[in-house]
């Protein structure tokens, strides 16, 4: 027995679902209609959302015209006050006076010449004599540049006579060579510093001036 038990096969239950009646369905309660805003409250929302925009502008423009104030101040004027002093007792203001004023410029005294670095050395006599004839001097000593003033008078010879004047001889320079009754001049002697002599050829009377400078 309890093997055929076991060797039946088992049955399997099976779960019953009761069946719904549709006319037995749960009862649901309408859901009530929301009512539309009407135009007025629309009306009022527009508004209040225009306000909230027009002060957002405002309130920029206002903090831009502030920025520009502050970043440039106006200029404020200034006032000019004239005040015209009244004499007491009602006498009347005397006339204002003009006085002119002449002011002459007196030039700039011109500046004075720059003395020469290379002034020329003061004229000093060195030498004098005279004679007649034919001489030769004693010896003198002279700066680089200077002088000899001669003069001749050949009245003694009757008429005309030579004058012929030399330095240091025939190897010097001739500082004279006439033919005349008379007559005279200044030689110059340049570039030749040192000790000097005058050699004189003439049968006239004559002066010699040695000059430094």
């Amino acid at each position: 027995m309890e093997q055929d038990s076991f060797n039946q096969p088992m049955r399997t239950r099976s779960a019953v679902v009761p069946q719904t009646d549709p006319q037995q369905a749960v009862w649901q309660a309408p859901v009530p209609d929301v009512p539309k805003p009407t135009v007025r409250r629309r009306t009022a929302i527009l508004g209040c959302t225009g306000a909230l925009l027009l002060g957002v502008g405002i309130g920029s423009a206002s903090g831009h015209d502030a920025k520009t104030d502050t970043a440039t101040p106006a200029a404020v004027p200034q006032s000019v006050v004239t005040t015209t002093a009244t004499p007491r007792g009602g006498a009347p203001a005397a006339a204002p006076v003009t006085v002119t004023a002449t002011v002459t410029a007196t030039p700039a005294a011109a500046a004075a010449p720059a003395p020469s670095s290379a002034a020329a050395p003061k004229s000093t006599v060195v030498f004098t004599t005279s004679g007649d004839g034919i001489k030769k001097t004693k010896t003198f000593t002279t700066s680089a540049e200077w002088s000899v003033s001669y003069t001749f008078d050949c009245a003694n010879a009757g008429g005309n006579g030579n004058f012929i004047l030399q330095v240091d001889g025939d190897l010097g320079d001739t500082l004279a060579n006439a033919l005349a009754a008379k007559g005279g001049d200044t030689s110059y002697v340049h570039d030749n510093p040192g000790d000097h002599y005058l050699s004189v050829n003439s049968e006239c009377n004559w002066t010699l001036k040695v000059t430094n400078g």
